[in-house]
């Protein structure tokens, strides 16, 4: 052979060059002749590595320590080696012996940090990315996998933040582009999670994961068409894949395309006939389609295969309640909490049968369940106040709307719909009918704009329509109207007090509902209006033998006297011009009768 050190340059130069079989056999020369070549036998091993071939390259690594045991690289690499064979507690052995070589190390400290995530020791892996950090901050994968821990935490803005720093270091770092964009939706920040989700595919446009997680967000951002774009790019990676395809086909169910999403369903079920989630959504479509009867088949389909599916439990109590049968509907949100006691939904259900029952206590009972199983949902505890008439807060708190409208933002239009919901057209018309009222150049503020049901009919009147909600999920989808120019999730009373002299028009439509005591809220919505300025809401109808003018019902939602409205009113500065009663919705197969107000604040004369 040629001299061993020229055979070892010239395979240095093979193996730098990326051509691992020549490096490999010039490695195996040098070893014929020097088999105890620390260096050949260590990077000999890392050509088998980097072709897949683990098991080959142990033994070499193992015999370059014996000859060298205070190379810090050998370790390390002995490490990733034994990662991929599966023995994760040698390689992080094998980290740590390179680290006590060299406590620097970075990749060594990385790769230990890995490890210790694959084992699901999160805190161990914080703490040796925090190493890594405090030795170079700059260094963009741990930034990237700090991040991910911190999210797991439920740590979101110091995640953003680890995130960002990744990407400030790497700035076509598609992992940190992808983790960022899932954060974000996560935290209901569509829009910026969309130009993430842009920057990821574009670095790596075959990730069919990440295009279907995007395809997801701008599904529930109401961008349906470009979210078919990201479905249609990932089905082309992955015809198969049932995750991909179930996607699709709830993208098709919401946009009400039942037909598409049927054929997604059932490609999924001609691959795998037992697949609960295809079976569960065909059943929530069919709900949606309101075919209660058609959709409890599929439901108990799952329940065949899986008596104790909680979702199926559940849906099919919904399409038991929606048929009739109440007793057979409390039947299955009972089984449903026994299976999946964090079901928050079916306590709600169950609950609510249990009043229409007249069984008040029983109904207690479900919600003091629902608190203690769930203490960090606001919801039982407003609903607890409703029920036991003791401690009533003035208004529901912003954790119990931002859930509350966060939890039903994907289908609340149709179960409006399937309501008869009126409201919004009826705040239109009151307003119409007001001789002094000018329908058009004016700026207005849609006051807990929901999904912006209400922009359409006023949308002709504004120069300039805002919107403002709690619900950072209620707001995606009224971007999607195209029709706000500004969109806020703030809290009413907040953003309406530091508008001062704004609008011309504030329109409220099913928002005070969540308020009891209103004056707070009316002396906002008056400051924020310019004098002259109109007030146009909706409330839900009290009896009038309520000392307090308003009662928080079983409903969580607040009822208001007709007196109680006139005086508070009048006390916040504004002109009562029309009150009308009106149906607002069906509820229970009984109509909600609400008063539509329409209302003018003082000018300065007339004060």
């Amino acid at each position: 052979m040629k001299d061993p050190q020229e055979t070892f340059r010239l395979a240095l130069e093979d193996h730098q060059a990326g051509d691992l079989v020549s490096a490999r056999e010039r490695y195996l020369d040098v070893l014929r002749a020097y088999p105890e070549h620390p260096d050949a036998l260590h990077l000999c091993g890392m050509t088998y590595y980097q072709s897949g071939n683990f098991a080959a390259a142990e033994p070499m690594l193992r015999a370059a320590i014996v000859l060298r045991p205070q190379h810090r690289d050998y370790h390390a690499n002995l490490g990733l080696v034994l990662m991929k064979l599966g023995q994760r507690d040698e390689a992080v052995a094998a980290f740590c012996c390179a680290l006590a070589v060299d406590p620097y190390c970075q990749d060594a400290l990385l790769n230990l940090a890995n490890a210790y995530l694959v084992d699901g020791l999160v805190s161990e892996a914080e703490v040796a990315l925090r190493r890594l950090l405090s030795i170079n901050p700059e260094h963009a994968e741990a930034n990237n996998s700090l991040g991910v821990i911190l999210s797991g935490y439920g740590m979101f803005e110091d995640s953003l933040v680890a995130f960002r720093d990744a990407l400030k270091f790497q700035p076509d770092y598609p992992d940190a582009h992808a983790n960022i964009a899932q954060l974000l939706a996560k935290m209901g920040r569509d829009p910026e999670a969309s130009e993430h989700f842009e920057r990821a595919t574009t670095l790596n446009p075959d990730d069919m994961k990440m295009l279907r997680v995007w395809g997801s967000v701008l599904k529930n951002m109401g961008d349906y068409e470009t979210s078919l774009e990201k479905y249609e790019l990932a089905v082309s990676l992955a015809p198969e894949d049932p995750i991909t395809l179930l996607g699709l086909g709830s993208l098709y169910q919401t946009w009400g395309k039942y037909e598409q999403a049927e054929q997604s369903y059932y490609q999924v079920l001609r691959a795998n006939p037992d697949d609960e989630d295809a079976l569960n959504n065909l059943g929530t479509m069919h709900m949606a389609r309101d075919e209660p009867k058609l959709a409890l088949s599929f439901f108990q389909a799952v329940l065949q295969r899986r008596p104790k599916q909680g979702s199926a439990l559940y849906n099919s109590g919904t399409a038991l309640q929606e048929l009739g049968d109440l007793g057979a509907a409390k039947d299955m949100f009972i089984q449903a909490l026994a299976a999946q006691p964090d079901l928050s939904q079916a306590y709600r259900c169950l609950a609510d049968i249990y009043y229409l029952e007249d069984e008040a206590d029983s109904a207690l009972s479900v919600l003091l369940s629902w608190r203690e199983n769930m203490p960090e949902d606001p919801e039982p505890e407003h609903l607890l106040a409703a029920g036991e008439q003791s401690n009533v807060p003035l208004r529901a708190s912003d954790a119990y709307v931002k859930n509350e409208f966060d939890r039903f933002a994907e289908g609340f239009e149709k179960t409006l719909s399937m309501l008869d919901y009126q409201a919004p057209q009826l705040v239109a018309d009151i307003l119409e009918q007001q001789q002094g009222f000018h329908a058009n150049g004016l700026r207005v503020l849609d006051a807990g704009c929901g999904t912006g049901l209400i922009a359409p009919l006023v949308m002709s009147w504004c120069d300039e329509l805002v919107g403002v909600d709690l619900s950072p999920k209620m707001v995606s989808k009224a971007q999607a109207r195209n029709v706000y120019d500004q969109l806020v999730i703030a809290e009413l009373v907040q953003f309406m007090t530091e508008s001062e002299s704004r609008y011309d028009l504030i329109v409220c439509v099913d928002t005070l509902v969540y308020f009891g005591e209103l004056r707070k809220v009316l002396e906002a919505a008056s400051a924020a209006l310019v004098p002259g300025g109109w007030l146009g809401f909706s409330v839900e109808r009290a009896a009038e033998d309520y000392p307090a003018g308003y009662a928080l019902t079983s409903s969580g939602r607040y009822t208001h006297t007709e007196g109680y409205l006139r005086n508070i009113l009048t006390e916040c500065g504004l002109l009562v011009v029309d009150i009308q009663e009106g149906v607002l919705r069906q509820e229970l197969i009984q109509p909600v009768i609400g008063f539509i107000v329409a209302a003018q604040k003082f000018s300065g004369e007339s004060r």
